[in-house]
């Protein structure tokens, strides 16, 4: 399949997993509400009992804006968590803890400061981890960069399974090891390992990834759109909702009813970034088709969002996802293509605000030539999946995205950290 005699595309995905007794976050703004248990067996393994608990995962950073911020993290074992914070290292006079004993523990921290540097510490039982650091999103006027991917996905479940493609831990560590500069925040659109057909298989697969991405998940925000294989029907449906499972692995705002963690927005700086599902999972479609589907309700939401934050008077707005919406062809049915209807409400909607890019994945290649309207496709590149085109090193790429003003510097870089393509976006927002 192709989408264009240039442009090879080849469609996976992948899938997350999640744990009993994790604490969700409510609506951005509120405060944490009372821990929840998903209907997902609690996965075996690790040390049992307050006085030997293991933190498996995390802290992880999830999404932060000027007044809040999302922190999650993983143990071992059911036990009660804890947050304490303040702006001091190892001086910690605010705390938010759950009551039930849980192994998903997430917490949404309220009232901060914009562009204010928070020290945390979490504790499981009597386990504490070291002090840690968060940043509130930037000032109006501030400079940023942020980065995305897409695309990072193993060979097979085996490979997955074991660890991360070598490209992809060389992304991880370049964006980690902060030689690309300050990097306020990580958006990655789906395909994150290959995906399996039951819940065990599941787990290990989400526990591969979360190694992978520790390193940098615990320095910036690092948020993800789902991706199809993400969200394919399982093999055995009345094991495991795959929604459910990414909603909860991923500690992601809940927005829209049947979108958890996967229908968002927020404000960095002047620019304001939304994330729309394009895979969602519908346990009644045998096929692929409804991976590809934005229905009204997204639309609508969408639409009244970005209204909301033009009028605010944001200079850029940034949409990600997995599947990209160009080109429409008869051999390109695995997009949103699929539905040109839908698709075309959507670009028109996107277009209608002023979007500078939509960035999206899912075909494993880079390219920017299918924008229409105005609006930019961004699509992201290999980001470490076996199927790079050319293979090895040096062939796989992510986007840094640098915002200054009015203006938008897009950089694909590969993972030896070398830049192979740049392209300008200037703001098209109406000036008051």
């Amino acid at each position: 399949m192709k989408i264009s005699a240039t442009f090879p595309v080849t469609f996976f995905c992948i899938i997350f997993l999640v744990t009993a007794g994790c604490m969700q976050p409510g609506p951005l703004q509120s405060t944490p509400g009372p821990a929840t248990t998903p209907v997902i067996v609690e996965p075996t393994g690790g040390l049992s009992g307050p006085s030997s608990v293991v933190i498996l995962h995390g802290p992880r950073l999830g999404l932060i804006n000027a007044s809040s911020a999302i922190v999650y993290w993983e143990t071992g074992s059911p036990v009660t968590g804890e947050i304490q914070w303040g702006t001091a290292q190892n001086n910690y006079p605010s705390v938010l803890r759950n009551a039930s004993p849980a192994t998903r523990h997430s917490f949404l921290l309220a009232g901060l400061s914009p562009q204010t540097t928070y020290h945390y510490q979490v504790i499981s039982g009597d386990t504490r981890s070291s002090d840690s650091t968060l940043t509130t999103a930037a000032l109006p006027g501030t400079g940023f960069q942020f980065i995305t991917l897409a695309d990072n996905r193993g060979p097979n479940v085996a490979t997955d399974r074991k660890n991360a493609t070598i490209p992809f831990q060389s992304i991880m560590n370049l964006i980690a090891s902060n030689k690309l500069g300050d990097t306020s925040f990580v958006l990655h659109g789906g395909d994150i390992f290959y995906g399996g057909s039951d819940l065990a298989t599941e787990y290990q697969l989400y526990d591969s990834f979360l190694r992978a991405t520790d390193p940098v998940a615990s320095k910036m925000p690092f948020l993800v759109s789902p991706g199809n294989h993400e969200m394919v029907t399982p093999a055995n449906p009345k094991e495991y909702n795959p929604k459910d499972l990414f909603a909860a692995e991923f500690a992601q705002p809940s927005v829209l009813a049947g979108y958890e963690g996967t229908v968002y927005s927020w404000d960095w700086g002047n620019s304001h970034v939304v994330s729309v599902d394009t895979s969602h999972y519908d346990p009644t479609e045998p096929t692929y088709a409804h991976l590809f589907y934005i229905d009204d309700r997204q639309i609508a939401w969408l639409d009244q969002d970005l209204a909301a934050a033009e009028a605010r008077g944001v200079r850029h707005i940034f949409v990600f996802s997995h599947s990209f919406a160009y080109p429409d062809t008869l051999e390109n049915l695995d997009s949103l293509g699929h539905y040109p209807a839908q698709r075309d409400q959507f670009w028109q909607v996107m277009a209608k605000h002023h979007v500078d890019a939509y960035i999206t994945g899912h075909a494993h290649e880079f390219s920017d030539s299918f924008g229409q309207d105005g609006v930019v496709q961004w699509l992201n590149g290999n980001s470490g999946s076996i199927l790079s085109p050319g293979g090895g090193t040096g062939k796989n790429e992510f986007t840094l995205w640098k915002v200054n003003g009015d203006t938008v510097t897009a950089s694909l870089v590969n993972d030896q950290g070398q830049v192979v393509y740049t392209r300008q976006i200037v703001s098209s927002q109406p000036k008051s």
